[in-house]
């Protein structure tokens, strides 16, 4: 090695790091880190290691966690333990990590334009704030828009910052694959007709037209659709097809698998390799897309539709450039979700329908930052009350 620090790949939790250790270190008989025994191991100081490893730092955190000299703690410290990057036990060795990560953190602002930088420059009032912390700026700017100006007044503006994504998202959807479709309901409920059996229910689910698409003429708004305008919701898997129809307690649900009847192109907008954006100005392209994954999966709540103008109009973009449809992340589901803009383009698989019944919901909360009944109002200002106030307060809690 070309120094005596070192991480080895159980020191990792980030697949892109892991990956590079094992494929560029060598065996080493206990890791003085992590304690690992008979693992592989590379150089602290390895240019593609330390570059890898600080892009995920730029991804998952914000300067003013790591700055001292803004407030926070030193980088050493936020990352020792588990997290998005690394996976240490308590019983990991603090030192042998400062000391290796020293490499890692050694030159905060490059004079390269292809390195990254962990300071943004306090003096000049560019803090970095983290890649999946903050929607891209440019992206911001046309949501404000779309509260006051008329959606066809902005798709040109759209079209185009969506173009500057074009090759990190472009992905195909191979003729044959499988998705998944739900609709709350059965189509009958069966009970036997001999008196020998105790009595019991059969359920016959949705099939056909009744678990497609809806016809145009009954096609309700939705997330990514106008009134009137019928796309393919699909997911990748049937928890997530489930979970995006929102069922209470006591619903049955039916299900089907989607084939795709020829080769697509599709907007993949799901997390990307961290390995294609080594640099800051990749990762700012690299907040573009996130920021596009997170309008597209931002929960909404029926009483919230006008939300749907930012999402409905990137439809039209991504349909407008030439893409059979869209993949994102479901905020309500283990998978990802898919729209197709041409309904025909997948058929429904003969026999795959079933019914589920939902027996219970799991609910995820943290505590939200609460004000104490005494706080000081004049150390604080209210938030405005309108969509483009309240639409950035639900993407910074749904982070």
């Amino acid at each position: 090695m070309a120094t005596e620090e070192y991480f080895c790949s159980e020191c990792f939790k980030a697949p892109e790091l892991v990956e590079t250790v094992r494929k560029h270190g060598s065996l080493v008989a206990k890791c003085r880190i992590c304690g690992a025994k008979n693992t592989i191991a590379l150089a602290a100081d390895h240019t593609e290691l330390k570059s890898i490893f600080r892009a995920l730092i730029r991804v998952h955190y914000s300067e003013w966690q790591y700055n001292g000299h803004l407030g926070g703690d030193s980088l050493s410290t936020v990352l020792f333990g588990q997290n998005a990057v690394m996976d240490l036990q308590a019983t990991a060795s603090a030192e042998e990590f400062e000391n290796a990560f020293s490499y890692i953190e050694d030159g905060w602002y490059p004079m390269a334009d292809e390195d990254i930088s962990l300071g943004g420059g306090y003096w000049d009032g560019r803090i970095h704030i983290g890649i999946k912390a903050q929607l891209s700026p440019s992206l911001t700017t046309l949501i404000n828009r779309s509260f006051n100006e008329n959606y066809f007044l902005l798709q040109h503006d759209l079209t185009k910052l969506f173009l500057q994504s074009r090759p990190d998202i472009d992905a195909s959807f191979e003729k044959g694959a499988r998705l998944y479709r739900a609709r709350i309901g059965v189509s009958e409920r069966l009970t036997p007709t001999s008196p020998d059996f105790d009595p019991y229910y059969l359920y016959v689910a949705y099939t056909g037209e009744a678990i497609g698409s809806p016809p145009v003429h009954v096609a309700s708004e939705g997330r990514l659709n106008r009134a009137r305008v019928s796309l393919l919701y699909l997911a990748s898997n049937r928890e997530t097809a489930v979970a995006e129809v929102r069922p209470h307690p006591g619903h049955l649900v039916s299900t089907a698998e989607f084939e795709a009847t020829r080769s697509l192109k599709i907007a993949d907008l799901t997390s990307k390799d961290i390995r294609n954006f080594l640099s800051d100005t990749r990762l700012e392209e690299l907040r573009l897309i996130f920021s596009f994954n997170s309008l597209m999966n931002l929960p909404v709540t029926p009483d919230q539709r006008e939300f749907y103008l930012i999402t409905q109009l990137l439809s039209d973009c991504v349909r407008e450039v030439g893409f059979d449809g869209v993949m994102f992340q479901s905020s309500l589901g283990p998978g990802s979700n898919y729209a197709f803009f041409n309904t025909t383009d997948f058929a429904l698989v003969p026999k795959s329908e079933s019914v589920v019944a939902v027996k219970a919901l799991a609910y995820e909360f943290t505590e939200a930052p609460t004000a104490p009944k005494d706080y000081d109002k004049d150390e604080f200002d209210t938030d405005r009350d309108d969509p483009f106030s309240t639409l950035f307060n639900l993407l910074e809690r749904h982070k």
